[in-house]
C-alpha cells in the first residue's frame, strides 16, 4: 500500500508504504520532504516508518496538500482512494511568516538539490576508487604487465579525484581532463617527457576523457637541452599522438624545451610549424561532391588537361586556403634552386626572428580597451601594496 503526499501544484512530495495487514491501521505524516540520500534497504514486507531513524528532509512549507492511496501489485501501481485535501498551518508559536516559510522552503530546496549531487558524487567517487584500487592490486599481482598501465591508472585516480573537488565547490565548473604523465629514462635516472611513452599515455588519457565524456587536454614536449632538431623532432611526434587520438585541445607549450624548463624564440617559430602541421592532420580531408569535383572530371575527361581550364584553377585558388598548409618557415624549394640557402634549420629560424623582431609593428590596442586594462592594474596593484601606484 503507498500513501502519496502531493503539494498545491500536483506534484508527489512524499511516499510512504502502508500496512497490507488486515484490519484499521494509522499512517501519520512527520510533515517532512524526502532525505537527500536514500533510506537503508529494509527486508520485503517491512513497513516504512516516517519516524524512524536514518536520514530526514526538510520541513514541508506551510500551505495545501493532499493524499492518495493507492496499491503496488506486480510493479503496477493502482490508485484505490483520494484525493483528500488537507492543510498544513504555521505554529502560531513560531515567530516567521508565510514569506519567511516560503524564503525557508526555496533556500532548503536548493540546498537538497546541492546535497543530492554532493551524495552521488561522494558514491560515484567511492565506487571509482574501489574499481581503480582492484586495477592496481591485479597489476601489481600480473608481473608481465606493462609499467605504463600503472602509469595510468594512477593518473586517471588524480584527475578524478580533481574533477570530484571542482564539482563538489561548484557543481557548473567547466572541466577539462588531461595529463602529462611520463615515464624515467633508465639510463639517465629523469623523467622523459619527450619520448614515445609520453605520447602514448598522452593518447590513453584521451581515450579515458572520452570514455568518461569529458572534454580533454594533452600536447608534446621534449627532453632536448638546446633547441632545434631534437626538440622539433620530439615535440612534433608526441604531439601528433594526441592529435590522432582525437584531443579536444592540445599545447606545444609553444617555445619550451628541457622538459619546461627552457625557452627561446628560435623555437616558438619551429614550434609554429609544427603546430601547423599538426592541425592539417586534425582536419582531416575534406570529402563531398564538391571537393571531389565530380562534374570537372567529366568535363574534362580522359585525355584532357586540368592545366588549361578556368575552372580546375578557380577550383584549386578556393580550396588552397583549407586544404593546403603552406609552411612560413619551413623550405620546400628544390635542392638544386639557384635561391636555396644553404641553411640549417635553427639558423633559418635565427634569422627570421631577427626579422620579426625588426620588422614587425604590433597593432595597437583601442584606447577604450587599454583605459579599461589600466584601472583593472591599478585596482590589483592597490590590492597588493595597499596604496596605488603609477601606471
Amino acid at each position: 500500500m503507498l500513501l502519496t503526499v502531493r503539494d498545491s501544484s500536483g506534484t508527489p512530495v512524499r511516499i510512504a508504504e502502508g500496512p497490507v495487514k488486515q484490519g484499521f491501521h494509522r499512517v501519520a505524516w512527520d510533515l517532512r520532504l524526502p532525505a537527500h540520500v536514500l533510506p537503508p534497504n529494509r527486508p520485503r514486507g517491512e513497513e516504512s516508518d516516517f519516524f524512524g531513524g536514518g536520514p530526514t528532509g526538510p520541513y514541508a512549507v506551510p500551505g495545501e496538500y493532499s493524499v492518495t492511496l493507492s496499491q503496488r501489485v506486480g510493479g503496477v501501481v493502482t490508485q484505490l482512494a483520494g484525493p483528500v485535501s488537507f492543510h498544513v498551518a504555521l505554529d502560531p508559536q513560531v515567530p516567521l511568516t508565510g514569506e519567511d516559510e516560503q524564503a525557508r522552503g526555496a533556500f532548503q530546496a536548493r540546498l537538497q538539490d546541492l546535497r543530492r549531487r554532493r551524495a552521488g558524487a561522494l558514491a560515484l567517487a567511492s565506487t571509482t576508487q574501489q574499481k581503480l584500487g582492484q586495477m592496481r592490486k591485479a597489476l601489481d599481482l600480473a608481473p608481465a604487465a606493462p609499467a605504463d598501465l600503472g602509469t595510468r591508472v594512477r593518473a586517471a585516480e588524480q584527475q578524478l579525484s580533481g574533477i570530484l573537488i571542482a564539482s563538489l565547490v561548484n557543481r557548473d565548473a567547466p572541466v577539462v581532463y588531461g595529463s602529462v604523465s611520463g615515464v624515467m629514462d633508465m639510463k639517465a635516472g629523469s623523467a622523459a617527457v619527450g619520448g614515445p611513452e609520453f605520447g602514448l599515455l598522452s593518447a590513453a588519457s584521451v581515450q579515458l576523457s572520452h570514455f568518461y565524456g569529458i572534454p580533454c587536454s594533452s600536447g608534446g614536449q621534449s627532453d632536448a637541452r638546446v633547441h632545434g632538431i631534437q626538440a622539433s623532432i620530439e615535440k612534433g611526434t608526441t604531439l601528433l599522438a594526441s592529435i590522432l587520438a582525437g584531443a579536444d585541445f592540445v599545447d606545444l607549450y609553444f617555445g619550451s624545451y628541457e622538459g619546461f624548463n627552457a625557452t627561446s624564440p628560435e623555437q616558438v617559430l619551429i614550434d609554429h610549424e609544427i603546430a601547423g602541421y599538426a592541425n592539417r592532420y586534425a582536419q582531416g580531408i575534406e570529402v563531398d561532391s564538391a571537393s571531389l569535383s565530380l562534374d570537372l572530371m567529366e568535363a574534362v575527361g580522359p585525355g584532357g588537361s586540368y592545366l588549361k581550364n578556368p575552372r580546375a584553377l578557380r577550383d584549386t585558388m578556393a580550396m588552397m586556403g583549407r586544404e593546403w598548409y603552406l609552411p612560413a618557415l619551413f623550405d620546400r624549394r628544390t635542392p638544386d634552386g639557384p635561391d636555396r640557402p644553404e641553411e640549417d634549420l635553427l639558423q633559418m629560424a635565427h634569422e627570421a626572428v631577427a626579422r620579426i623582431l625588426r620588422e614587425h609593428e604590433p597593432t595597437p590596442l583601442d584606447p577604450g580597451l587599454l583605459k579599461e586594462m589600466k584601472v583593472i592594474l591599478e585596482a590589483i596593484r592597490k590590492e597588493e601594496n595597499g596604496s596605488p601606484a603609477a601606471i
